[in-house]
Order: C-alpha cells, then structure tokens, then sequence
C-alpha cells in the first residue's frame, strides 16, 4: 500500500515537473518567436491612435500572435513600452523576430501616404523662390502660382510690412517634412508652414527663456537667417551669432556674405568686388545694421542662436575652409588669419 502511494506521488511530481519544464519551454519559444503565420517578411499597419495594445490586438485577431497573454506579460514585466513611441504607418514582421525585435520594428514605422500626398523637405537657410521650385518639381503648385500667392497673402500681426522687401513672408516659412497633397493651393500651404513656425518659436522660447514678442520677432528673424546663411557647425551658430550682435553695439557694419549673395539674387561661390558694392538694402557691406529684412528661412538652431547669443567678445571670422570659422577679437588677429586660411 505504502509502495502504490510513493509511486503515485512520484508519477505526481514528475507529471508537475513535466508541465512545468513544457510551460518554461512554452514561454521562451512564445518570448524568442512571438509571431505565427508568416511567410518571409510581411508589412502590418499601425493606424492613426494606435496604442500599443492596438497593434497587439490586431495582431493577434489576424491569427499573427501565438499567445496574446505571454507577449502582453513579458512586455509588462520588463518595462519594454517604455522607449516606444509609436507612429501611423507600415511596419515588417517576420517569424525569427523576438518581442524586443517586434517592437523595435514598431519603433521603425514607414508612413503610409495617399496617392495624390507628396512628402517634400525643406532645408534649413531656402529661400522662397528655393521652395516655391521644390513644390513645383514635386507637381504640388507651380511656382508662379506660390509666389503669386506669397505676394498677396494677409500677413499675420508679427510679420512687418515692409514694401522694400522683396518676400514679406522671408524668413517665416519654416524649414521642415511636410506632406502637401498635389493641388494644394498656395494659400493653405503658407498657413502649413506658418502654423509650424508658430509653434517652434514657442519651443524655442521655452528652451532659452526669451520671450519673442511681435516687437522682436522681425529683428530675432533677420539676425536668425544671417547667422544660417554664414553657419555651416551647430556649435558655431551662437558665437556667429555674437559676432554680429558685438557689431552692431559698436555701430560696425555686418558685412556678412551671406546678405551680399541675396543682395545679387543668386549664389556665387566666389564673390566679385563689385558684388559688394551692390545697392540693396540687404547689402550688409554697403549699409549698416541689419538687411532690409530675412535673406532665407532660418531653421529652429539659428533662431535660438538669434534669440540668446553667447557671450563673447569676437568681432571678426573667416572661414577656415572646413566648415569652421577662426574668430578673432581684433582687426589686426583676423587679417592674420586671413592671410592663413584664405591668401593661399
């Protein structure tokens, strides 16, 4: 009787050990191969509000997921939703993905756009005949139509209205991805652009603790887009930017290049002595002060530049033909340096 127990508790435990080793085995086949029914590679959408749970769901409704319950736990359990961030549109799956593969694919969404919705890039520092070409080349609007559309636009209250100018709207077309659907008037396509440099000042005034009023924004925006058009490094954008600023206290003349090339209304790599003796108010070697007004569309980095310059006392760089500049607090030290960098 006693032998018949012992056997029966031990065919017990060994059927627990059993189970348990087949559910230990389970899980990690569940946790290194999550996914089922996948031929090669194949594409899966994240719609517009997706959480993650969403897209879990989906999965598994789809007949994609071997265990909904495991994968949901494990992600839990190890926090792994934390550093997602997740966007509408396509990503790939396929059956040698582990969870954190899975959802680092997630983190990978390519977006999925209608046929007639054109995704185009504005660089930082284009000009608006630079951007009215590039909605032209993509068959959005033509160029003579956005820049009928930029001359007779209602200006919002923080924009001066400077007839001297030649684009009132310079400067204030914000550099960024836009999808812009085909047809798309000029108008609409302004208010886009504007919206977003709305809300980038606002970022930008955050990150510094300067307040732009509409008083500054025109001074801040014209400052900003000389310091692009000089700028090549990120780091230098704030010691450019106390250059001029460091003129401009001692009523020096800006004399920035960059303001010539706009002067002349196209871009030389080598500029002429006549070219700086251009008459246009946005000639910096010719007038003193600032342009006339934005000679391109500074991106977020030289508004801030613009808005809290560093504090230093430079009056003078000249490019080291590497993309950096050699600054100098005297006349004497920066024709030194452009015998150095540019007399050769």
């Amino acid at each position: 009787m006693i032998k018949k127990l012992i056997k029966t508790v031990i065919i017990f435990w060994l059927l627990i050990m059993i189970l348990v080793l087949g559910g230990m085995k389970y899980y990690k086949g569940v946790v290194t191969h999550p996914l089922k029914n996948i031929k090669g590679t194949e594409k899966f959408e994240i719609k517009q509000g997706y959480t993650l749970n969403n897209v879990l769901n989906s999965l598994s409704q789809n007949k994609k997921m071997k265990n909904l319950f495991i994968i949901k736990y494990y992600i839990s359990k190890n926090n792994l939703s934390a550093q997602l961030k997740l966007k509408p549109g396509v990503f790939k799956i396929n059956d040698d993905m582990d969870i954190e593969k899975l959802l680092a694919s997630m983190n990978k969404t390519k977006e999925v756009l209608p046929k007639d919705v054109v995704k185009i890039t504005i660089p930082e520092g284009f000009k608006i005949d630079q951007i009215a070409a590039v909605l032209e080349k993509y068959e959005i609007i033509s160029k003579t139509s956005f820049i009928k559309s930029i001359k007779h636009y209602k200006l919002p209250s923080y924009i001066k209205k400077d007839t001297k100018r030649k684009y009132a709207l310079e400067g204030y077309l914000f550099p960024s991805t836009y999808n812009i659907k085909k047809g798309a008037s000029g108008e609409s396509i302004i208010k886009m652009m504007l919206s977003i440099f709305e809300e980038k000042i606002r970022s930008i005034e955050e990150t510094t603790g300067v307040v732009i009023t509409s008083k500054k924004m025109d001074n801040i925006i014209t400052m900003a887009s000389v310091i692009e058009g000089e700028a090549k490094e990120e780091k230098e954008r704030k010691i450019i930017s106390s250059v001029f600023y460091n003129r401009l206290k001692r009523n020096m003349k800006l004399e920035s290049c960059a303001t010539v090339q706009y002067a002349i209304g196209k871009h030389k790599a080598d500029l002429k002595p006549s070219d700086y003796r251009v008459k246009s108010a946005y000639n910096t070697y010719l007038y003193a002060g600032l342009p006339e007004g934005p000679i391109c569309n500074p991106g977020e980095k030289s508004i801030e530049a613009a808005a809290a310059p560093d504090k230093t006392n430079y009056l003078y760089f000249v490019s080291e033909n590497n993309g950096s500049h050699y600054f100098s607090r005297t006349y004497s030290e920066h024709l030194r340096a452009v015998r150095k960098y540019q007399d050769k």
